[in-house]
């Protein structure tokens, strides 16, 4: 995603959150098929549809609206109105997809922590093979050792 790309979509969801505050501006659980009245609603500064469609899936797919969509919960229409009631599936669809959320994001913190202890094990993994191989961990260079030369018995 380019910087383009993204103040495209920034801009088609700021331009949906001031158009209808009721319900996208709310960020209440919207109707099924809302894209459709998005569609035939006139406008004259209205972005293009395959922005509005970006970013209305970026407005519905955040974690904090996927924790609004619980059994029983009101969805509304774009101004606001009641339109129908959260089934059981949906619910349970939001929050398999807030559990995947979730694992990504704990999968992200993790990183930094298992790249830490990888590179610890290889350093000490290095530092045994130094040791092994008589080799000076800072020159990176055998260490020499001198032998000593057995008595000569002259006669």
């Amino acid at each position: 995603m380019t910087q383009e790309w993204l103040a495209k979509r920034a801009n088609a969801m700021n331009w949906l959150m001031n158009t209808f505050p009721e319900s996208i501006g709310a960020k209440l659980p919207l109707k099924v098929g809302v894209f459709e009245e998005i569609r035939a609603f006139e406008a004259m500064d209205k972005p293009s549809l395959v922005w509005i469609r970006r970013a209305l899936w970026f407005h519905t797919s955040r974690a904090s609206y996927l924790k609004k969509i619980i059994i029983g919960a009101n969805r509304v229409e774009l101004m606001g109105a009641i339109a129908s009631d959260v089934l059981e599936e949906e619910a349970k669809n939001a929050k398999s997809r807030l559990a995947e959320i979730r694992k990504k994001q704990n999968e992200v913190k993790r990183k930094p922590q298992i790249k830490k202890q990888l590179a610890a094990d290889q350093q000490a993994t290095k530092a045994e093979a130094l040791k092994k191989e008589k080799i000076n961990p800072v020159t990176r260079r055998k260490i020499l050792t001198l032998k000593k030369k057995p008595d000569l018995v002259v006669g």
